[in-house]
């Protein structure tokens, strides 16, 4: 399995017309799609994950004002890992909406996630990870200008199935 850091530099990045960022491939890293409390949100409530970047564009979003956060390297000679922080916004008037798919084998299936099914993102392995994130400048100022927040806009994931049995059930899907 690949690591987040090295997903994100094979990723594509294409900045639209509107602002968005979209990101085909995307890295993502500390899961909170269904908001549970953490260490860094007792109450819970805050639903979020992180969106893994390469140097070069780090850079380009921390001048636009995002807040760009560095995980030091676990091994001597690798780089930092550069991140920011996507918000998933249920409440808002356009609430993200988000695709969960599933293949294996002749089998592919696609649900459109309502807000009580976020959980699944968070606890089953995702790969194939496309998103589109709007980029929201606060008032709120720091020496760049204005903080820009991410929130998401679309994504799609394609969840990893769990093969039990060598696979015998996995043509059939199980319904909700």
């Amino acid at each position: 399995m690949m690591l987040a850091s090295d997903i994100a530099k094979e990723a594509k990045y294409t900045r639209l017309s509107n602002g968005d960022l979209e990101v085909e491939g995307a890295g993502i890293i500390f899961k909170n799609f269904s908001g549970a409390p953490t260490e860094f949100n007792p109450a819970g409530g805050k639903r979020t994950f992180a969106l893994v970047l390469p140097r070069e564009l780090a850079d380009d979003l921390a001048e636009e004002g995002w807040n760009i956060r560095r995980r030091p390297a676990k091994d001597e000679g690798d780089e930092d890992m550069l991140y920011t922080e996507i918000v998933v916004n249920m409440n808002s008037m356009y609430p993200p909406k988000l695709h969960l798919l599933f293949r294996y084998g002749d089998s592919e299936k696609m649900r459109l996630l309502h807000e009580d099914e976020l959980f699944e993102l968070d606890e089953n392995i995702i790969t194939d990870i496309d998103l589109i994130v709007h980029p929201f400048a606060h008032g709120r100022s720091n020496s760049a200008g204005s903080t820009v927040k991410g929130y998401l806009k679309t994504l799609y994931a394609t969840q990893v199935p769990a093969v039990d049995f060598g696979g015998k059930y996995s043509k059939y899907m199980v319904e909700k």
